[in-house]
């Protein structure tokens, strides 16, 4: 194998139900691999030599470019690298053929599968990096948006900040998809903006629409 090649790896949205047999072959093949806390600890019995991935993105393209020419590394990324992933920064600092993308079963395709709703007219938006201000105003040009959220900028404070521009909506919650504690609804957005401090959530939007 080319040890020069990096493999980012889709390893679904959290449990190993959803990992594809491809990437549980790729990461076998690895001698080290990259990942948060949590990715890292679906390999435990792999027993592999790990970097893990504590938002320090200086530290990481460092470490990659100093060890990739001579060990096997598989970068472990949550859902599929093709979606707001750390593969659009890693793409920044290597060339294309020293990089190997594997794509893997996103939370949004889950998502949307559980709800048994298509998104091909769903734009999906990331809180991360981006302004509240930035959010609404991709909100009010599109009629469906899926938003990615985190700790910071979660349902609660998006449903509160669409109602105080008046944006009224159809919303689904998708939280903590495919793992035990699983919850998936429909909720009201004036509900979501007093109770809405759900973690590791996704929030659908359909603009316009009312329950």
């Amino acid at each position: 194998m080319n040890k020069s090649v990096i493999h980012i790896i889709g390893i679904g949205p959290g449990s190993k139900e959803y990992l594809t047999q491809a990437a549980i072959d790729k990461i076998k093949e690895q001698d080290l691999l990259v990942g948060s806390t949590k990715a890292l600890s679906l390999f435990e019995n792999l027993n592999k030599k790990t970097y893990v991935f504590k938002n320090d993105v200086k530290d990481l393209i460092d470490f990659l470019k100093n060890n990739y020419a001579k060990t096997k590394i598989g970068v472990l990324v949550t859902g599929d690298p093709g979606i707001y992933s750390l593969a659009s920064t890693i793409k920044k600092h290597f060339a294309s053929n020293n990089l190997h993308i594997l794509p893997g079963i996103s939370s949004v395709q889950l998502f949307f599968a559980k709800l048994g709703l298509s998104y091909e007219e769903v734009s999906i938006k990331s809180v991360h990096g981006r302004k509240m201000d930035e959010l609404i105003e991709q909100v009010r040009i599109h009629k469906k948006v899926c938003i990615l959220t985190d700790a910071k900028n979660n349902p609660k404070k998006i449903a509160s900040s669409l109602l105080k521009k008046n944006i009224s909506a159809r919303a689904w919650v998708g939280q903590n998809i495919s793992l035990p504690e699983e919850n998936i609804f429909e909720e009201e957005l004036s509900k979501i903006a007093i109770n809405g401090d759900y973690e590791n959530s996704l929030l659908y939007l359909e603009i316009g629409s009312a329950p």
